[in-house]
């Protein structure tokens, strides 16, 4: 058996013949989807801050993650139950099904805008200046332009 075969991390699928199950096949981690291999990865990093304490970063916490997870990971650090020793996320997304205030409070979210000369802002959602009630949909307003930092879209394909 090589080194490689020994140290391979595999998952374990039920195996059915018409809706019986038989058994389990085993595959390989590089044979599972870009979703599974980027979460079988985040998981160490998740399970030790949530541990310790501390601060976990990820960039395009969405990349290759369904929605409904990327959703449950914010909601495990925002819990005191899983979350006992108060460790932070901190993440960047393009996805706005995250920005729901039953899931993150105002001053949990920050938007990035570039001016004209690529220089960056940051700001909280907490910060702008809208008469904000608890029906609010953060996602609609955001996407209306209504908290700015989103990309300007107009004719960029244009053949001019």
């Amino acid at each position: 058996m090589s080194l490689r075969e020994r140290w391979e991390t595999f998952f374990h699928h039920a195996k059915y013949d018409n809706d019986k199950l038989v058994g389990d096949e085993k595959f390989p981690l590089r044979a599972e989807s870009r979703g599974t291999f980027k979460l079988y990865c985040m998981l160490y990093p998740i399970l030790c801050v949530l541990k310790k304490g501390g601060v976990l970063l990820v960039d395009e916490i969405e990349s290759s993650l369904h929605p409904l997870l990327c959703e449950k990971i914010v909601q495990v650090f925002n819990s005191s139950k899983t979350n006992p020793r108060n460790a932070q996320l901190l993440f960047t997304t393009h996805n706005t099904f995250l920005m729901n205030r039953h899931l993150l409070r105002r001053d949990q979210i920050y938007f990035v805008e570039k001016d004209d000369y690529g220089a960056s802002d940051l700001y909280s959602l907490y910060d702008v200046d809208l008469d904000i009630r608890s029906n609010f949909n953060y996602e609609d307003n955001y996407l209306a332009g209504r908290f700015g930092a989103i990309p300007y879209v107009s004719d960029f394909c244009s053949t001019k």
